[in-house]
């Protein structure tokens, strides 16, 4: 029996994007109930966008600084 998934296996997909979901949301971020690859998080007047596709991210906010700390919280 595997412990986790691995590259190539049909359920690794939605194993890596369950995992994915619960590390955003627990920094923060909401789920758009319209698309649930984009989560969206704000704030004290500033706010970040992140848009998933595939193995794709698509980080845009208010100001630089707040794009670099979800880069580095990513990372």
């Amino acid at each position: 029996k595997l412990l986790k998934s691995l590259y190539g296996l049909k359920q690794a997909p939605k194993q890596w994007h369950e995992k994915f979901d619960k590390t955003l949301t627990s920094a923060g971020f909401a789920v758009n109930e319209a698309d649930k690859c984009v989560y969206y998080r704000h704030g004290g007047g500033e706010g970040v966008i992140l848009c998933l596709y595939v193995d794709d991210i698509l980080i845009f906010g208010t100001n630089l600084e707040v794009i670099n700390e979800v880069k580095s919280f990513l990372s």
